[in-house]
């Protein structure tokens, strides 16, 4: 529920930023859901992208997580159980794992995916509403994953995605499009010894990883702010590089970089 106090606190001057995270039991725009994460954040935002509370923490209230009753999709029937998704859940860690099955309880309950998804719609609705905003950027790691089971799901449960079409958006595409820009910039403005450290050119060499205490790399939540804050520092990036007032920002960012992989 929406708040006074989350109304008065909180000013943002452009669209909202949402990234939703699946996990699923398969690739396919079919795949059945097991759950649903999401995190609000502003891509333009100075200090970090994260909204904070008073105590300058992250608000909770800015994250969405639930866990599907994998009954609900079984009934409705027609989704898809791959086995070398089930190979690469076997694969994974065992805090992944109990991430994934640590559900159907009191703390974390199995909800019907209508449920889950209309709580989900309703949730973007009340973060425009406590930010002041009518509009929504919905952001998802890859072209033809989330945002397409999601698709598939609203197509089935005749929803209507709150989200214009134009407003979606891709992290991967943008973090290595974003990435191979800055590279670009780097080698028209510094000399080759400064960024020889940086030979591989992958854009995650240019960032630091999102660290949370007893983060679980494949929770929704969790990984949603992985792509988040290096999407962010991408973007912050572009932004120096483009700042016509400071002549030497590409050699800062390289010094910056660089203090990064020595620590």
């Amino acid at each position: 529920t929406t708040s006074k106090q989350h109304r008065i606190k909180y000013t943002v001057k452009y669209m909202v930023d949402v990234t939703v995270d699946l996990e699923t039991t398969g690739l396919a725009p079919t795949a059945a859901v097991i759950s649903l994460g999401a995190v609000a954040w502003k891509k333009d935002a100075e200090d970090t992208p994260f909204l904070l509370n008073d105590e300058k923490k992250e608000d909770p209230f800015f994250n969405y997580y639930y866990h599907v009753d994998l009954r609900s999709l079984w009934v409705l029937g027609g989704f898809t159980f791959e086995k070398k998704t089930h190979d690469w859940w076997a694969s994974q860690s065992q805090e992944a794992k109990n991430e994934l099955t640590a559900s159907d309880n009191e703390d974390m309950p199995c909800y019907p995916i209508q449920t889950v998804i209309l709580g989900f719609f309703d949730w973007i609705n009340s973060v425009k509403e406590v930010l002041g905003e009518k509009e929504v950027r919905l952001w998802a790691q890859g072209t033809d994953f989330d945002i397409a089971i999601l698709r598939n799901l609203c197509s089935r449960l005749v929803y209507t995605l709150p989200v214009q079409h134009t407003h979606l958006r891709d992290h991967r595409t943008y973090i290595h499009e974003i990435g191979d820009l800055i590279y670009k910039t780097l080698e028209q403005k510094t000399v080759i010894s400064d960024y020889m450290f940086l030979q591989k050119r992958s854009p995650y060499a240019l960032v630091s990883d999102y660290k949370e205490k007893n983060g679980v790399v494949h929770s929704p939540v969790y990984d949603c702010k992985r792509s988040i804050y290096t999407t962010w520092q991408l973007s912050g990036m572009v932004k120096r590089l483009l700042d016509t007032s400071d002549p030497d920002a590409a050699k800062k960012i390289i010094e910056d970089i660089r203090n990064k992989v020595q620590k």
